[in-house]
């Protein structure tokens, strides 16, 4: 028996999670009964209570990373697997799972896929699943929140607002001690991610090694840029070549703990608006259930 609780975001890529939701909700059922599948399936809106469910629920996210992240975070809450139908704009924690886009492959991994287990970052112990950021990363994602017309135009947005915030950015400092007590200090940061997965920000490779499944935590920081220097980064970050970039440290651990200088006032987790801890302990662990195809014999890779 296959128990699925949708929870749709009617908001997410411009109506496309809506649409999608459309084709899966007529067919989905038919294509049970004729392939001998039982099912049963329930559906909530995004932020809805989630009613009472059998513990074998599988919880599907239709729409993009921030509904992912709901989802996800339910999911750990109820101890439920997740099933995530990417809608939304970025995508960037489907596209990192290696999930299909096409509704028929879609179909059939709800019907047919196997619940292999990924890691989570833990911040202070709250979750998260994809990356974390601080620095003008953060502050891109918080503007495009107070900016309802900048999230309609999708992953451009993320380019048009960085030389917006860039007047105003501050740089920071950081102290990072990893799990083999050897302590990093990093003057002058500008971008400081935790990642889970190689892409984020709508197909940006922040960490072109990160794999959802190899517990460990990629640390992607870069130092010592004038403001235009941040503006010539950003296009080596869509392509995964700014980490060969003098500016830029990249690491690997499983835990650490880092402590701002300055303590900063933003942070964005999976693309969601947080405010940032002056301090916390990261660690990452292995405990979301989530459902991959079949033809993923393999568990997710990075992107080299």
């Amino acid at each position: 028996m296959r128990r699925f609780h949708f929870i749709v975001n009617p908001a997410a890529g411009r109506g496309k999670a809506l649409n999608i939701w459309s084709t899966i909700s007529n067919s989905l059922e038919d294509r049970a009964a004729i392939e001998g599948i039982p099912m049963v399936m329930t559906k909530s809106y995004v932020h809805e209570t989630i009613p009472a469910l059998d513990p074998e629920t599988i919880l599907v996210s239709v729409g993009g990373d921030g509904s992912a992240h709901y989802a996800a975070k339910e999911a750990l809450r109820l101890g439920c697997g997740l099933a995530i139908v990417p809608g939304g704009t970025g995508n960037d924690m489907a596209r990192n799972l290696g999930l299909p886009v096409d509704s028929d492959a879609l179909m059939d991994m709800l019907l047919r896929g196997t619940l292999q287990t990924i890691d989570v970052i833990r911040i202070n112990g709250n979750p998260v699943f994809n990356l974390a950021g601080f620095g003008i990363d953060a502050e891109v994602v918080h503007w495009i929140e107070k900016h309802a017309l900048l999230k309609r135009v999708g992953r451009m947005g993320y380019g048009i607002v960085v030389p917006l915030v860039l007047w105003k950015h501050r740089w920071f400092h950081a102290a990072v001690r990893t799990e083999d007590n050897v302590t990093y200090s990093f003057t002058n940061a500008s971008i400081f991610a935790i990642a889970n997965g190689a892409l984020f920000g709508g197909g940006m490779k922040i960490a072109p090694t990160a794999c959802p499944s190899d517990g460990q935590l990629d640390l992607v920081i870069a130092t010592g840029l004038s403001k235009l220097g941040i503006l010539r980064l950003f296009p080596q970050i869509y392509r995964g070549t700014h980490v060969s970039d003098p500016s830029v440290t990249y690491l690997k651990t499983r835990r650490f703990t880092i402590e701002f200088s300055y303590p900063l006032t933003a942070a964005e987790y999976d693309g969601e608006c947080y405010d940032s801890p002056a301090c916390a302990e990261v660690e990452v662990v292995p405990e979301l259930r989530v459902l991959l195809p079949v033809s993923a014999v393999d568990e997710p890779k990075s992107l080299q």
